[in-house]
Parts: structure tokens; C-alpha cells; sequence
């Protein structure tokens, strides 16, 4: 069902991330809530609800009691989002991405050339 109104800064978090080569939707739930499903059939997926102080709290799923953070440049632009020792991007991982813990192998995903 739609949300009668939606705050921009939080719309403007939603729709397609990564996590490596593996892409999710983000969408927007009543109560400023976070919704994060794998874009194919099987995967992680889980509802967060929002905290006072900016985090999403995960109410199921595999991310049932981590706390989701937006991460922001210097700038104030939207990094990454952060999940525990999870880091979602709006692009697969790059070779270099600053985001990425332990980088990116120079080979690409699963020996493919990146």
C-alpha cells in the first residue's frame, strides 16, 4: 500500500544496493522503516525500524538485531550503507572502493575479470 507522504532524504535511499555482485531493493515501510530484499528469488532479506538517533534496528530475517547506518562522504552524500560487517553500495564492488572491507579481488567476482 502506498505511503500517504515519504521524507525525501529517506526516498532517496531507496531502490537498488549491492552487496559484493549481489543486488537488493531498499523500500520504504510505514514509521520511517526500511525494507531490505534480495532482487532474485533466495536471499537475505529483513524489516528495520527506525531509531531516534538515525539507525534502523533489524526486526527479522537474518539481520534481526543489527543496526543498519547510513554512512555519509565528507560532503554529506551517501556512501554506503552499513549492516554489522555488511557494506552495501549503489554499484558492485570496484577495485579500490574505500567502502569495501578487505578490497576487491583484482581478478573480479569469482575469477571473472572485474
Amino acid at each position: 500500500q502506498p505511503l500517504p507522504a515519504a521524507d525525501p532524504e529517506l526516498l532517496a535511499l531507496t531502490g537498488p544496493w549491492y552487496w559484493g555482485a549481489t543486488p537488493l531493493a531498499l523500500r520504504l515501510r510505514a514509521d520511517r522503516g526500511l525494507e531490505l530484499r534480495p532482487l532474485a528469488a533466495q536471499g537475505r532479506a529483513a524489516r528495520f525500524r527506525a531509531e531516534a538517533d538515525g539507525t534502523w534496528t533489524g526486526l527479522d530475517g537474518y539481520y534481526a538485531g543489527e543496526v543498519l547506518r547510513v554512512v555519509r562522504t565528507a560532503s554529506g552524500e551517501v556512501s554506503h550503507l552499513d549492516i554489522g560487517t555488511f557494506v552495501f553500495t549503489r554499484q558492485p564492488y570496484e577495485p579500490g572502493d574505500a567502502a569495501v572491507p578487505g578490497g576487491v579481488h583484482p581478478e573480479g567476482w569469482g575469477g571473472q575479470p572485474g
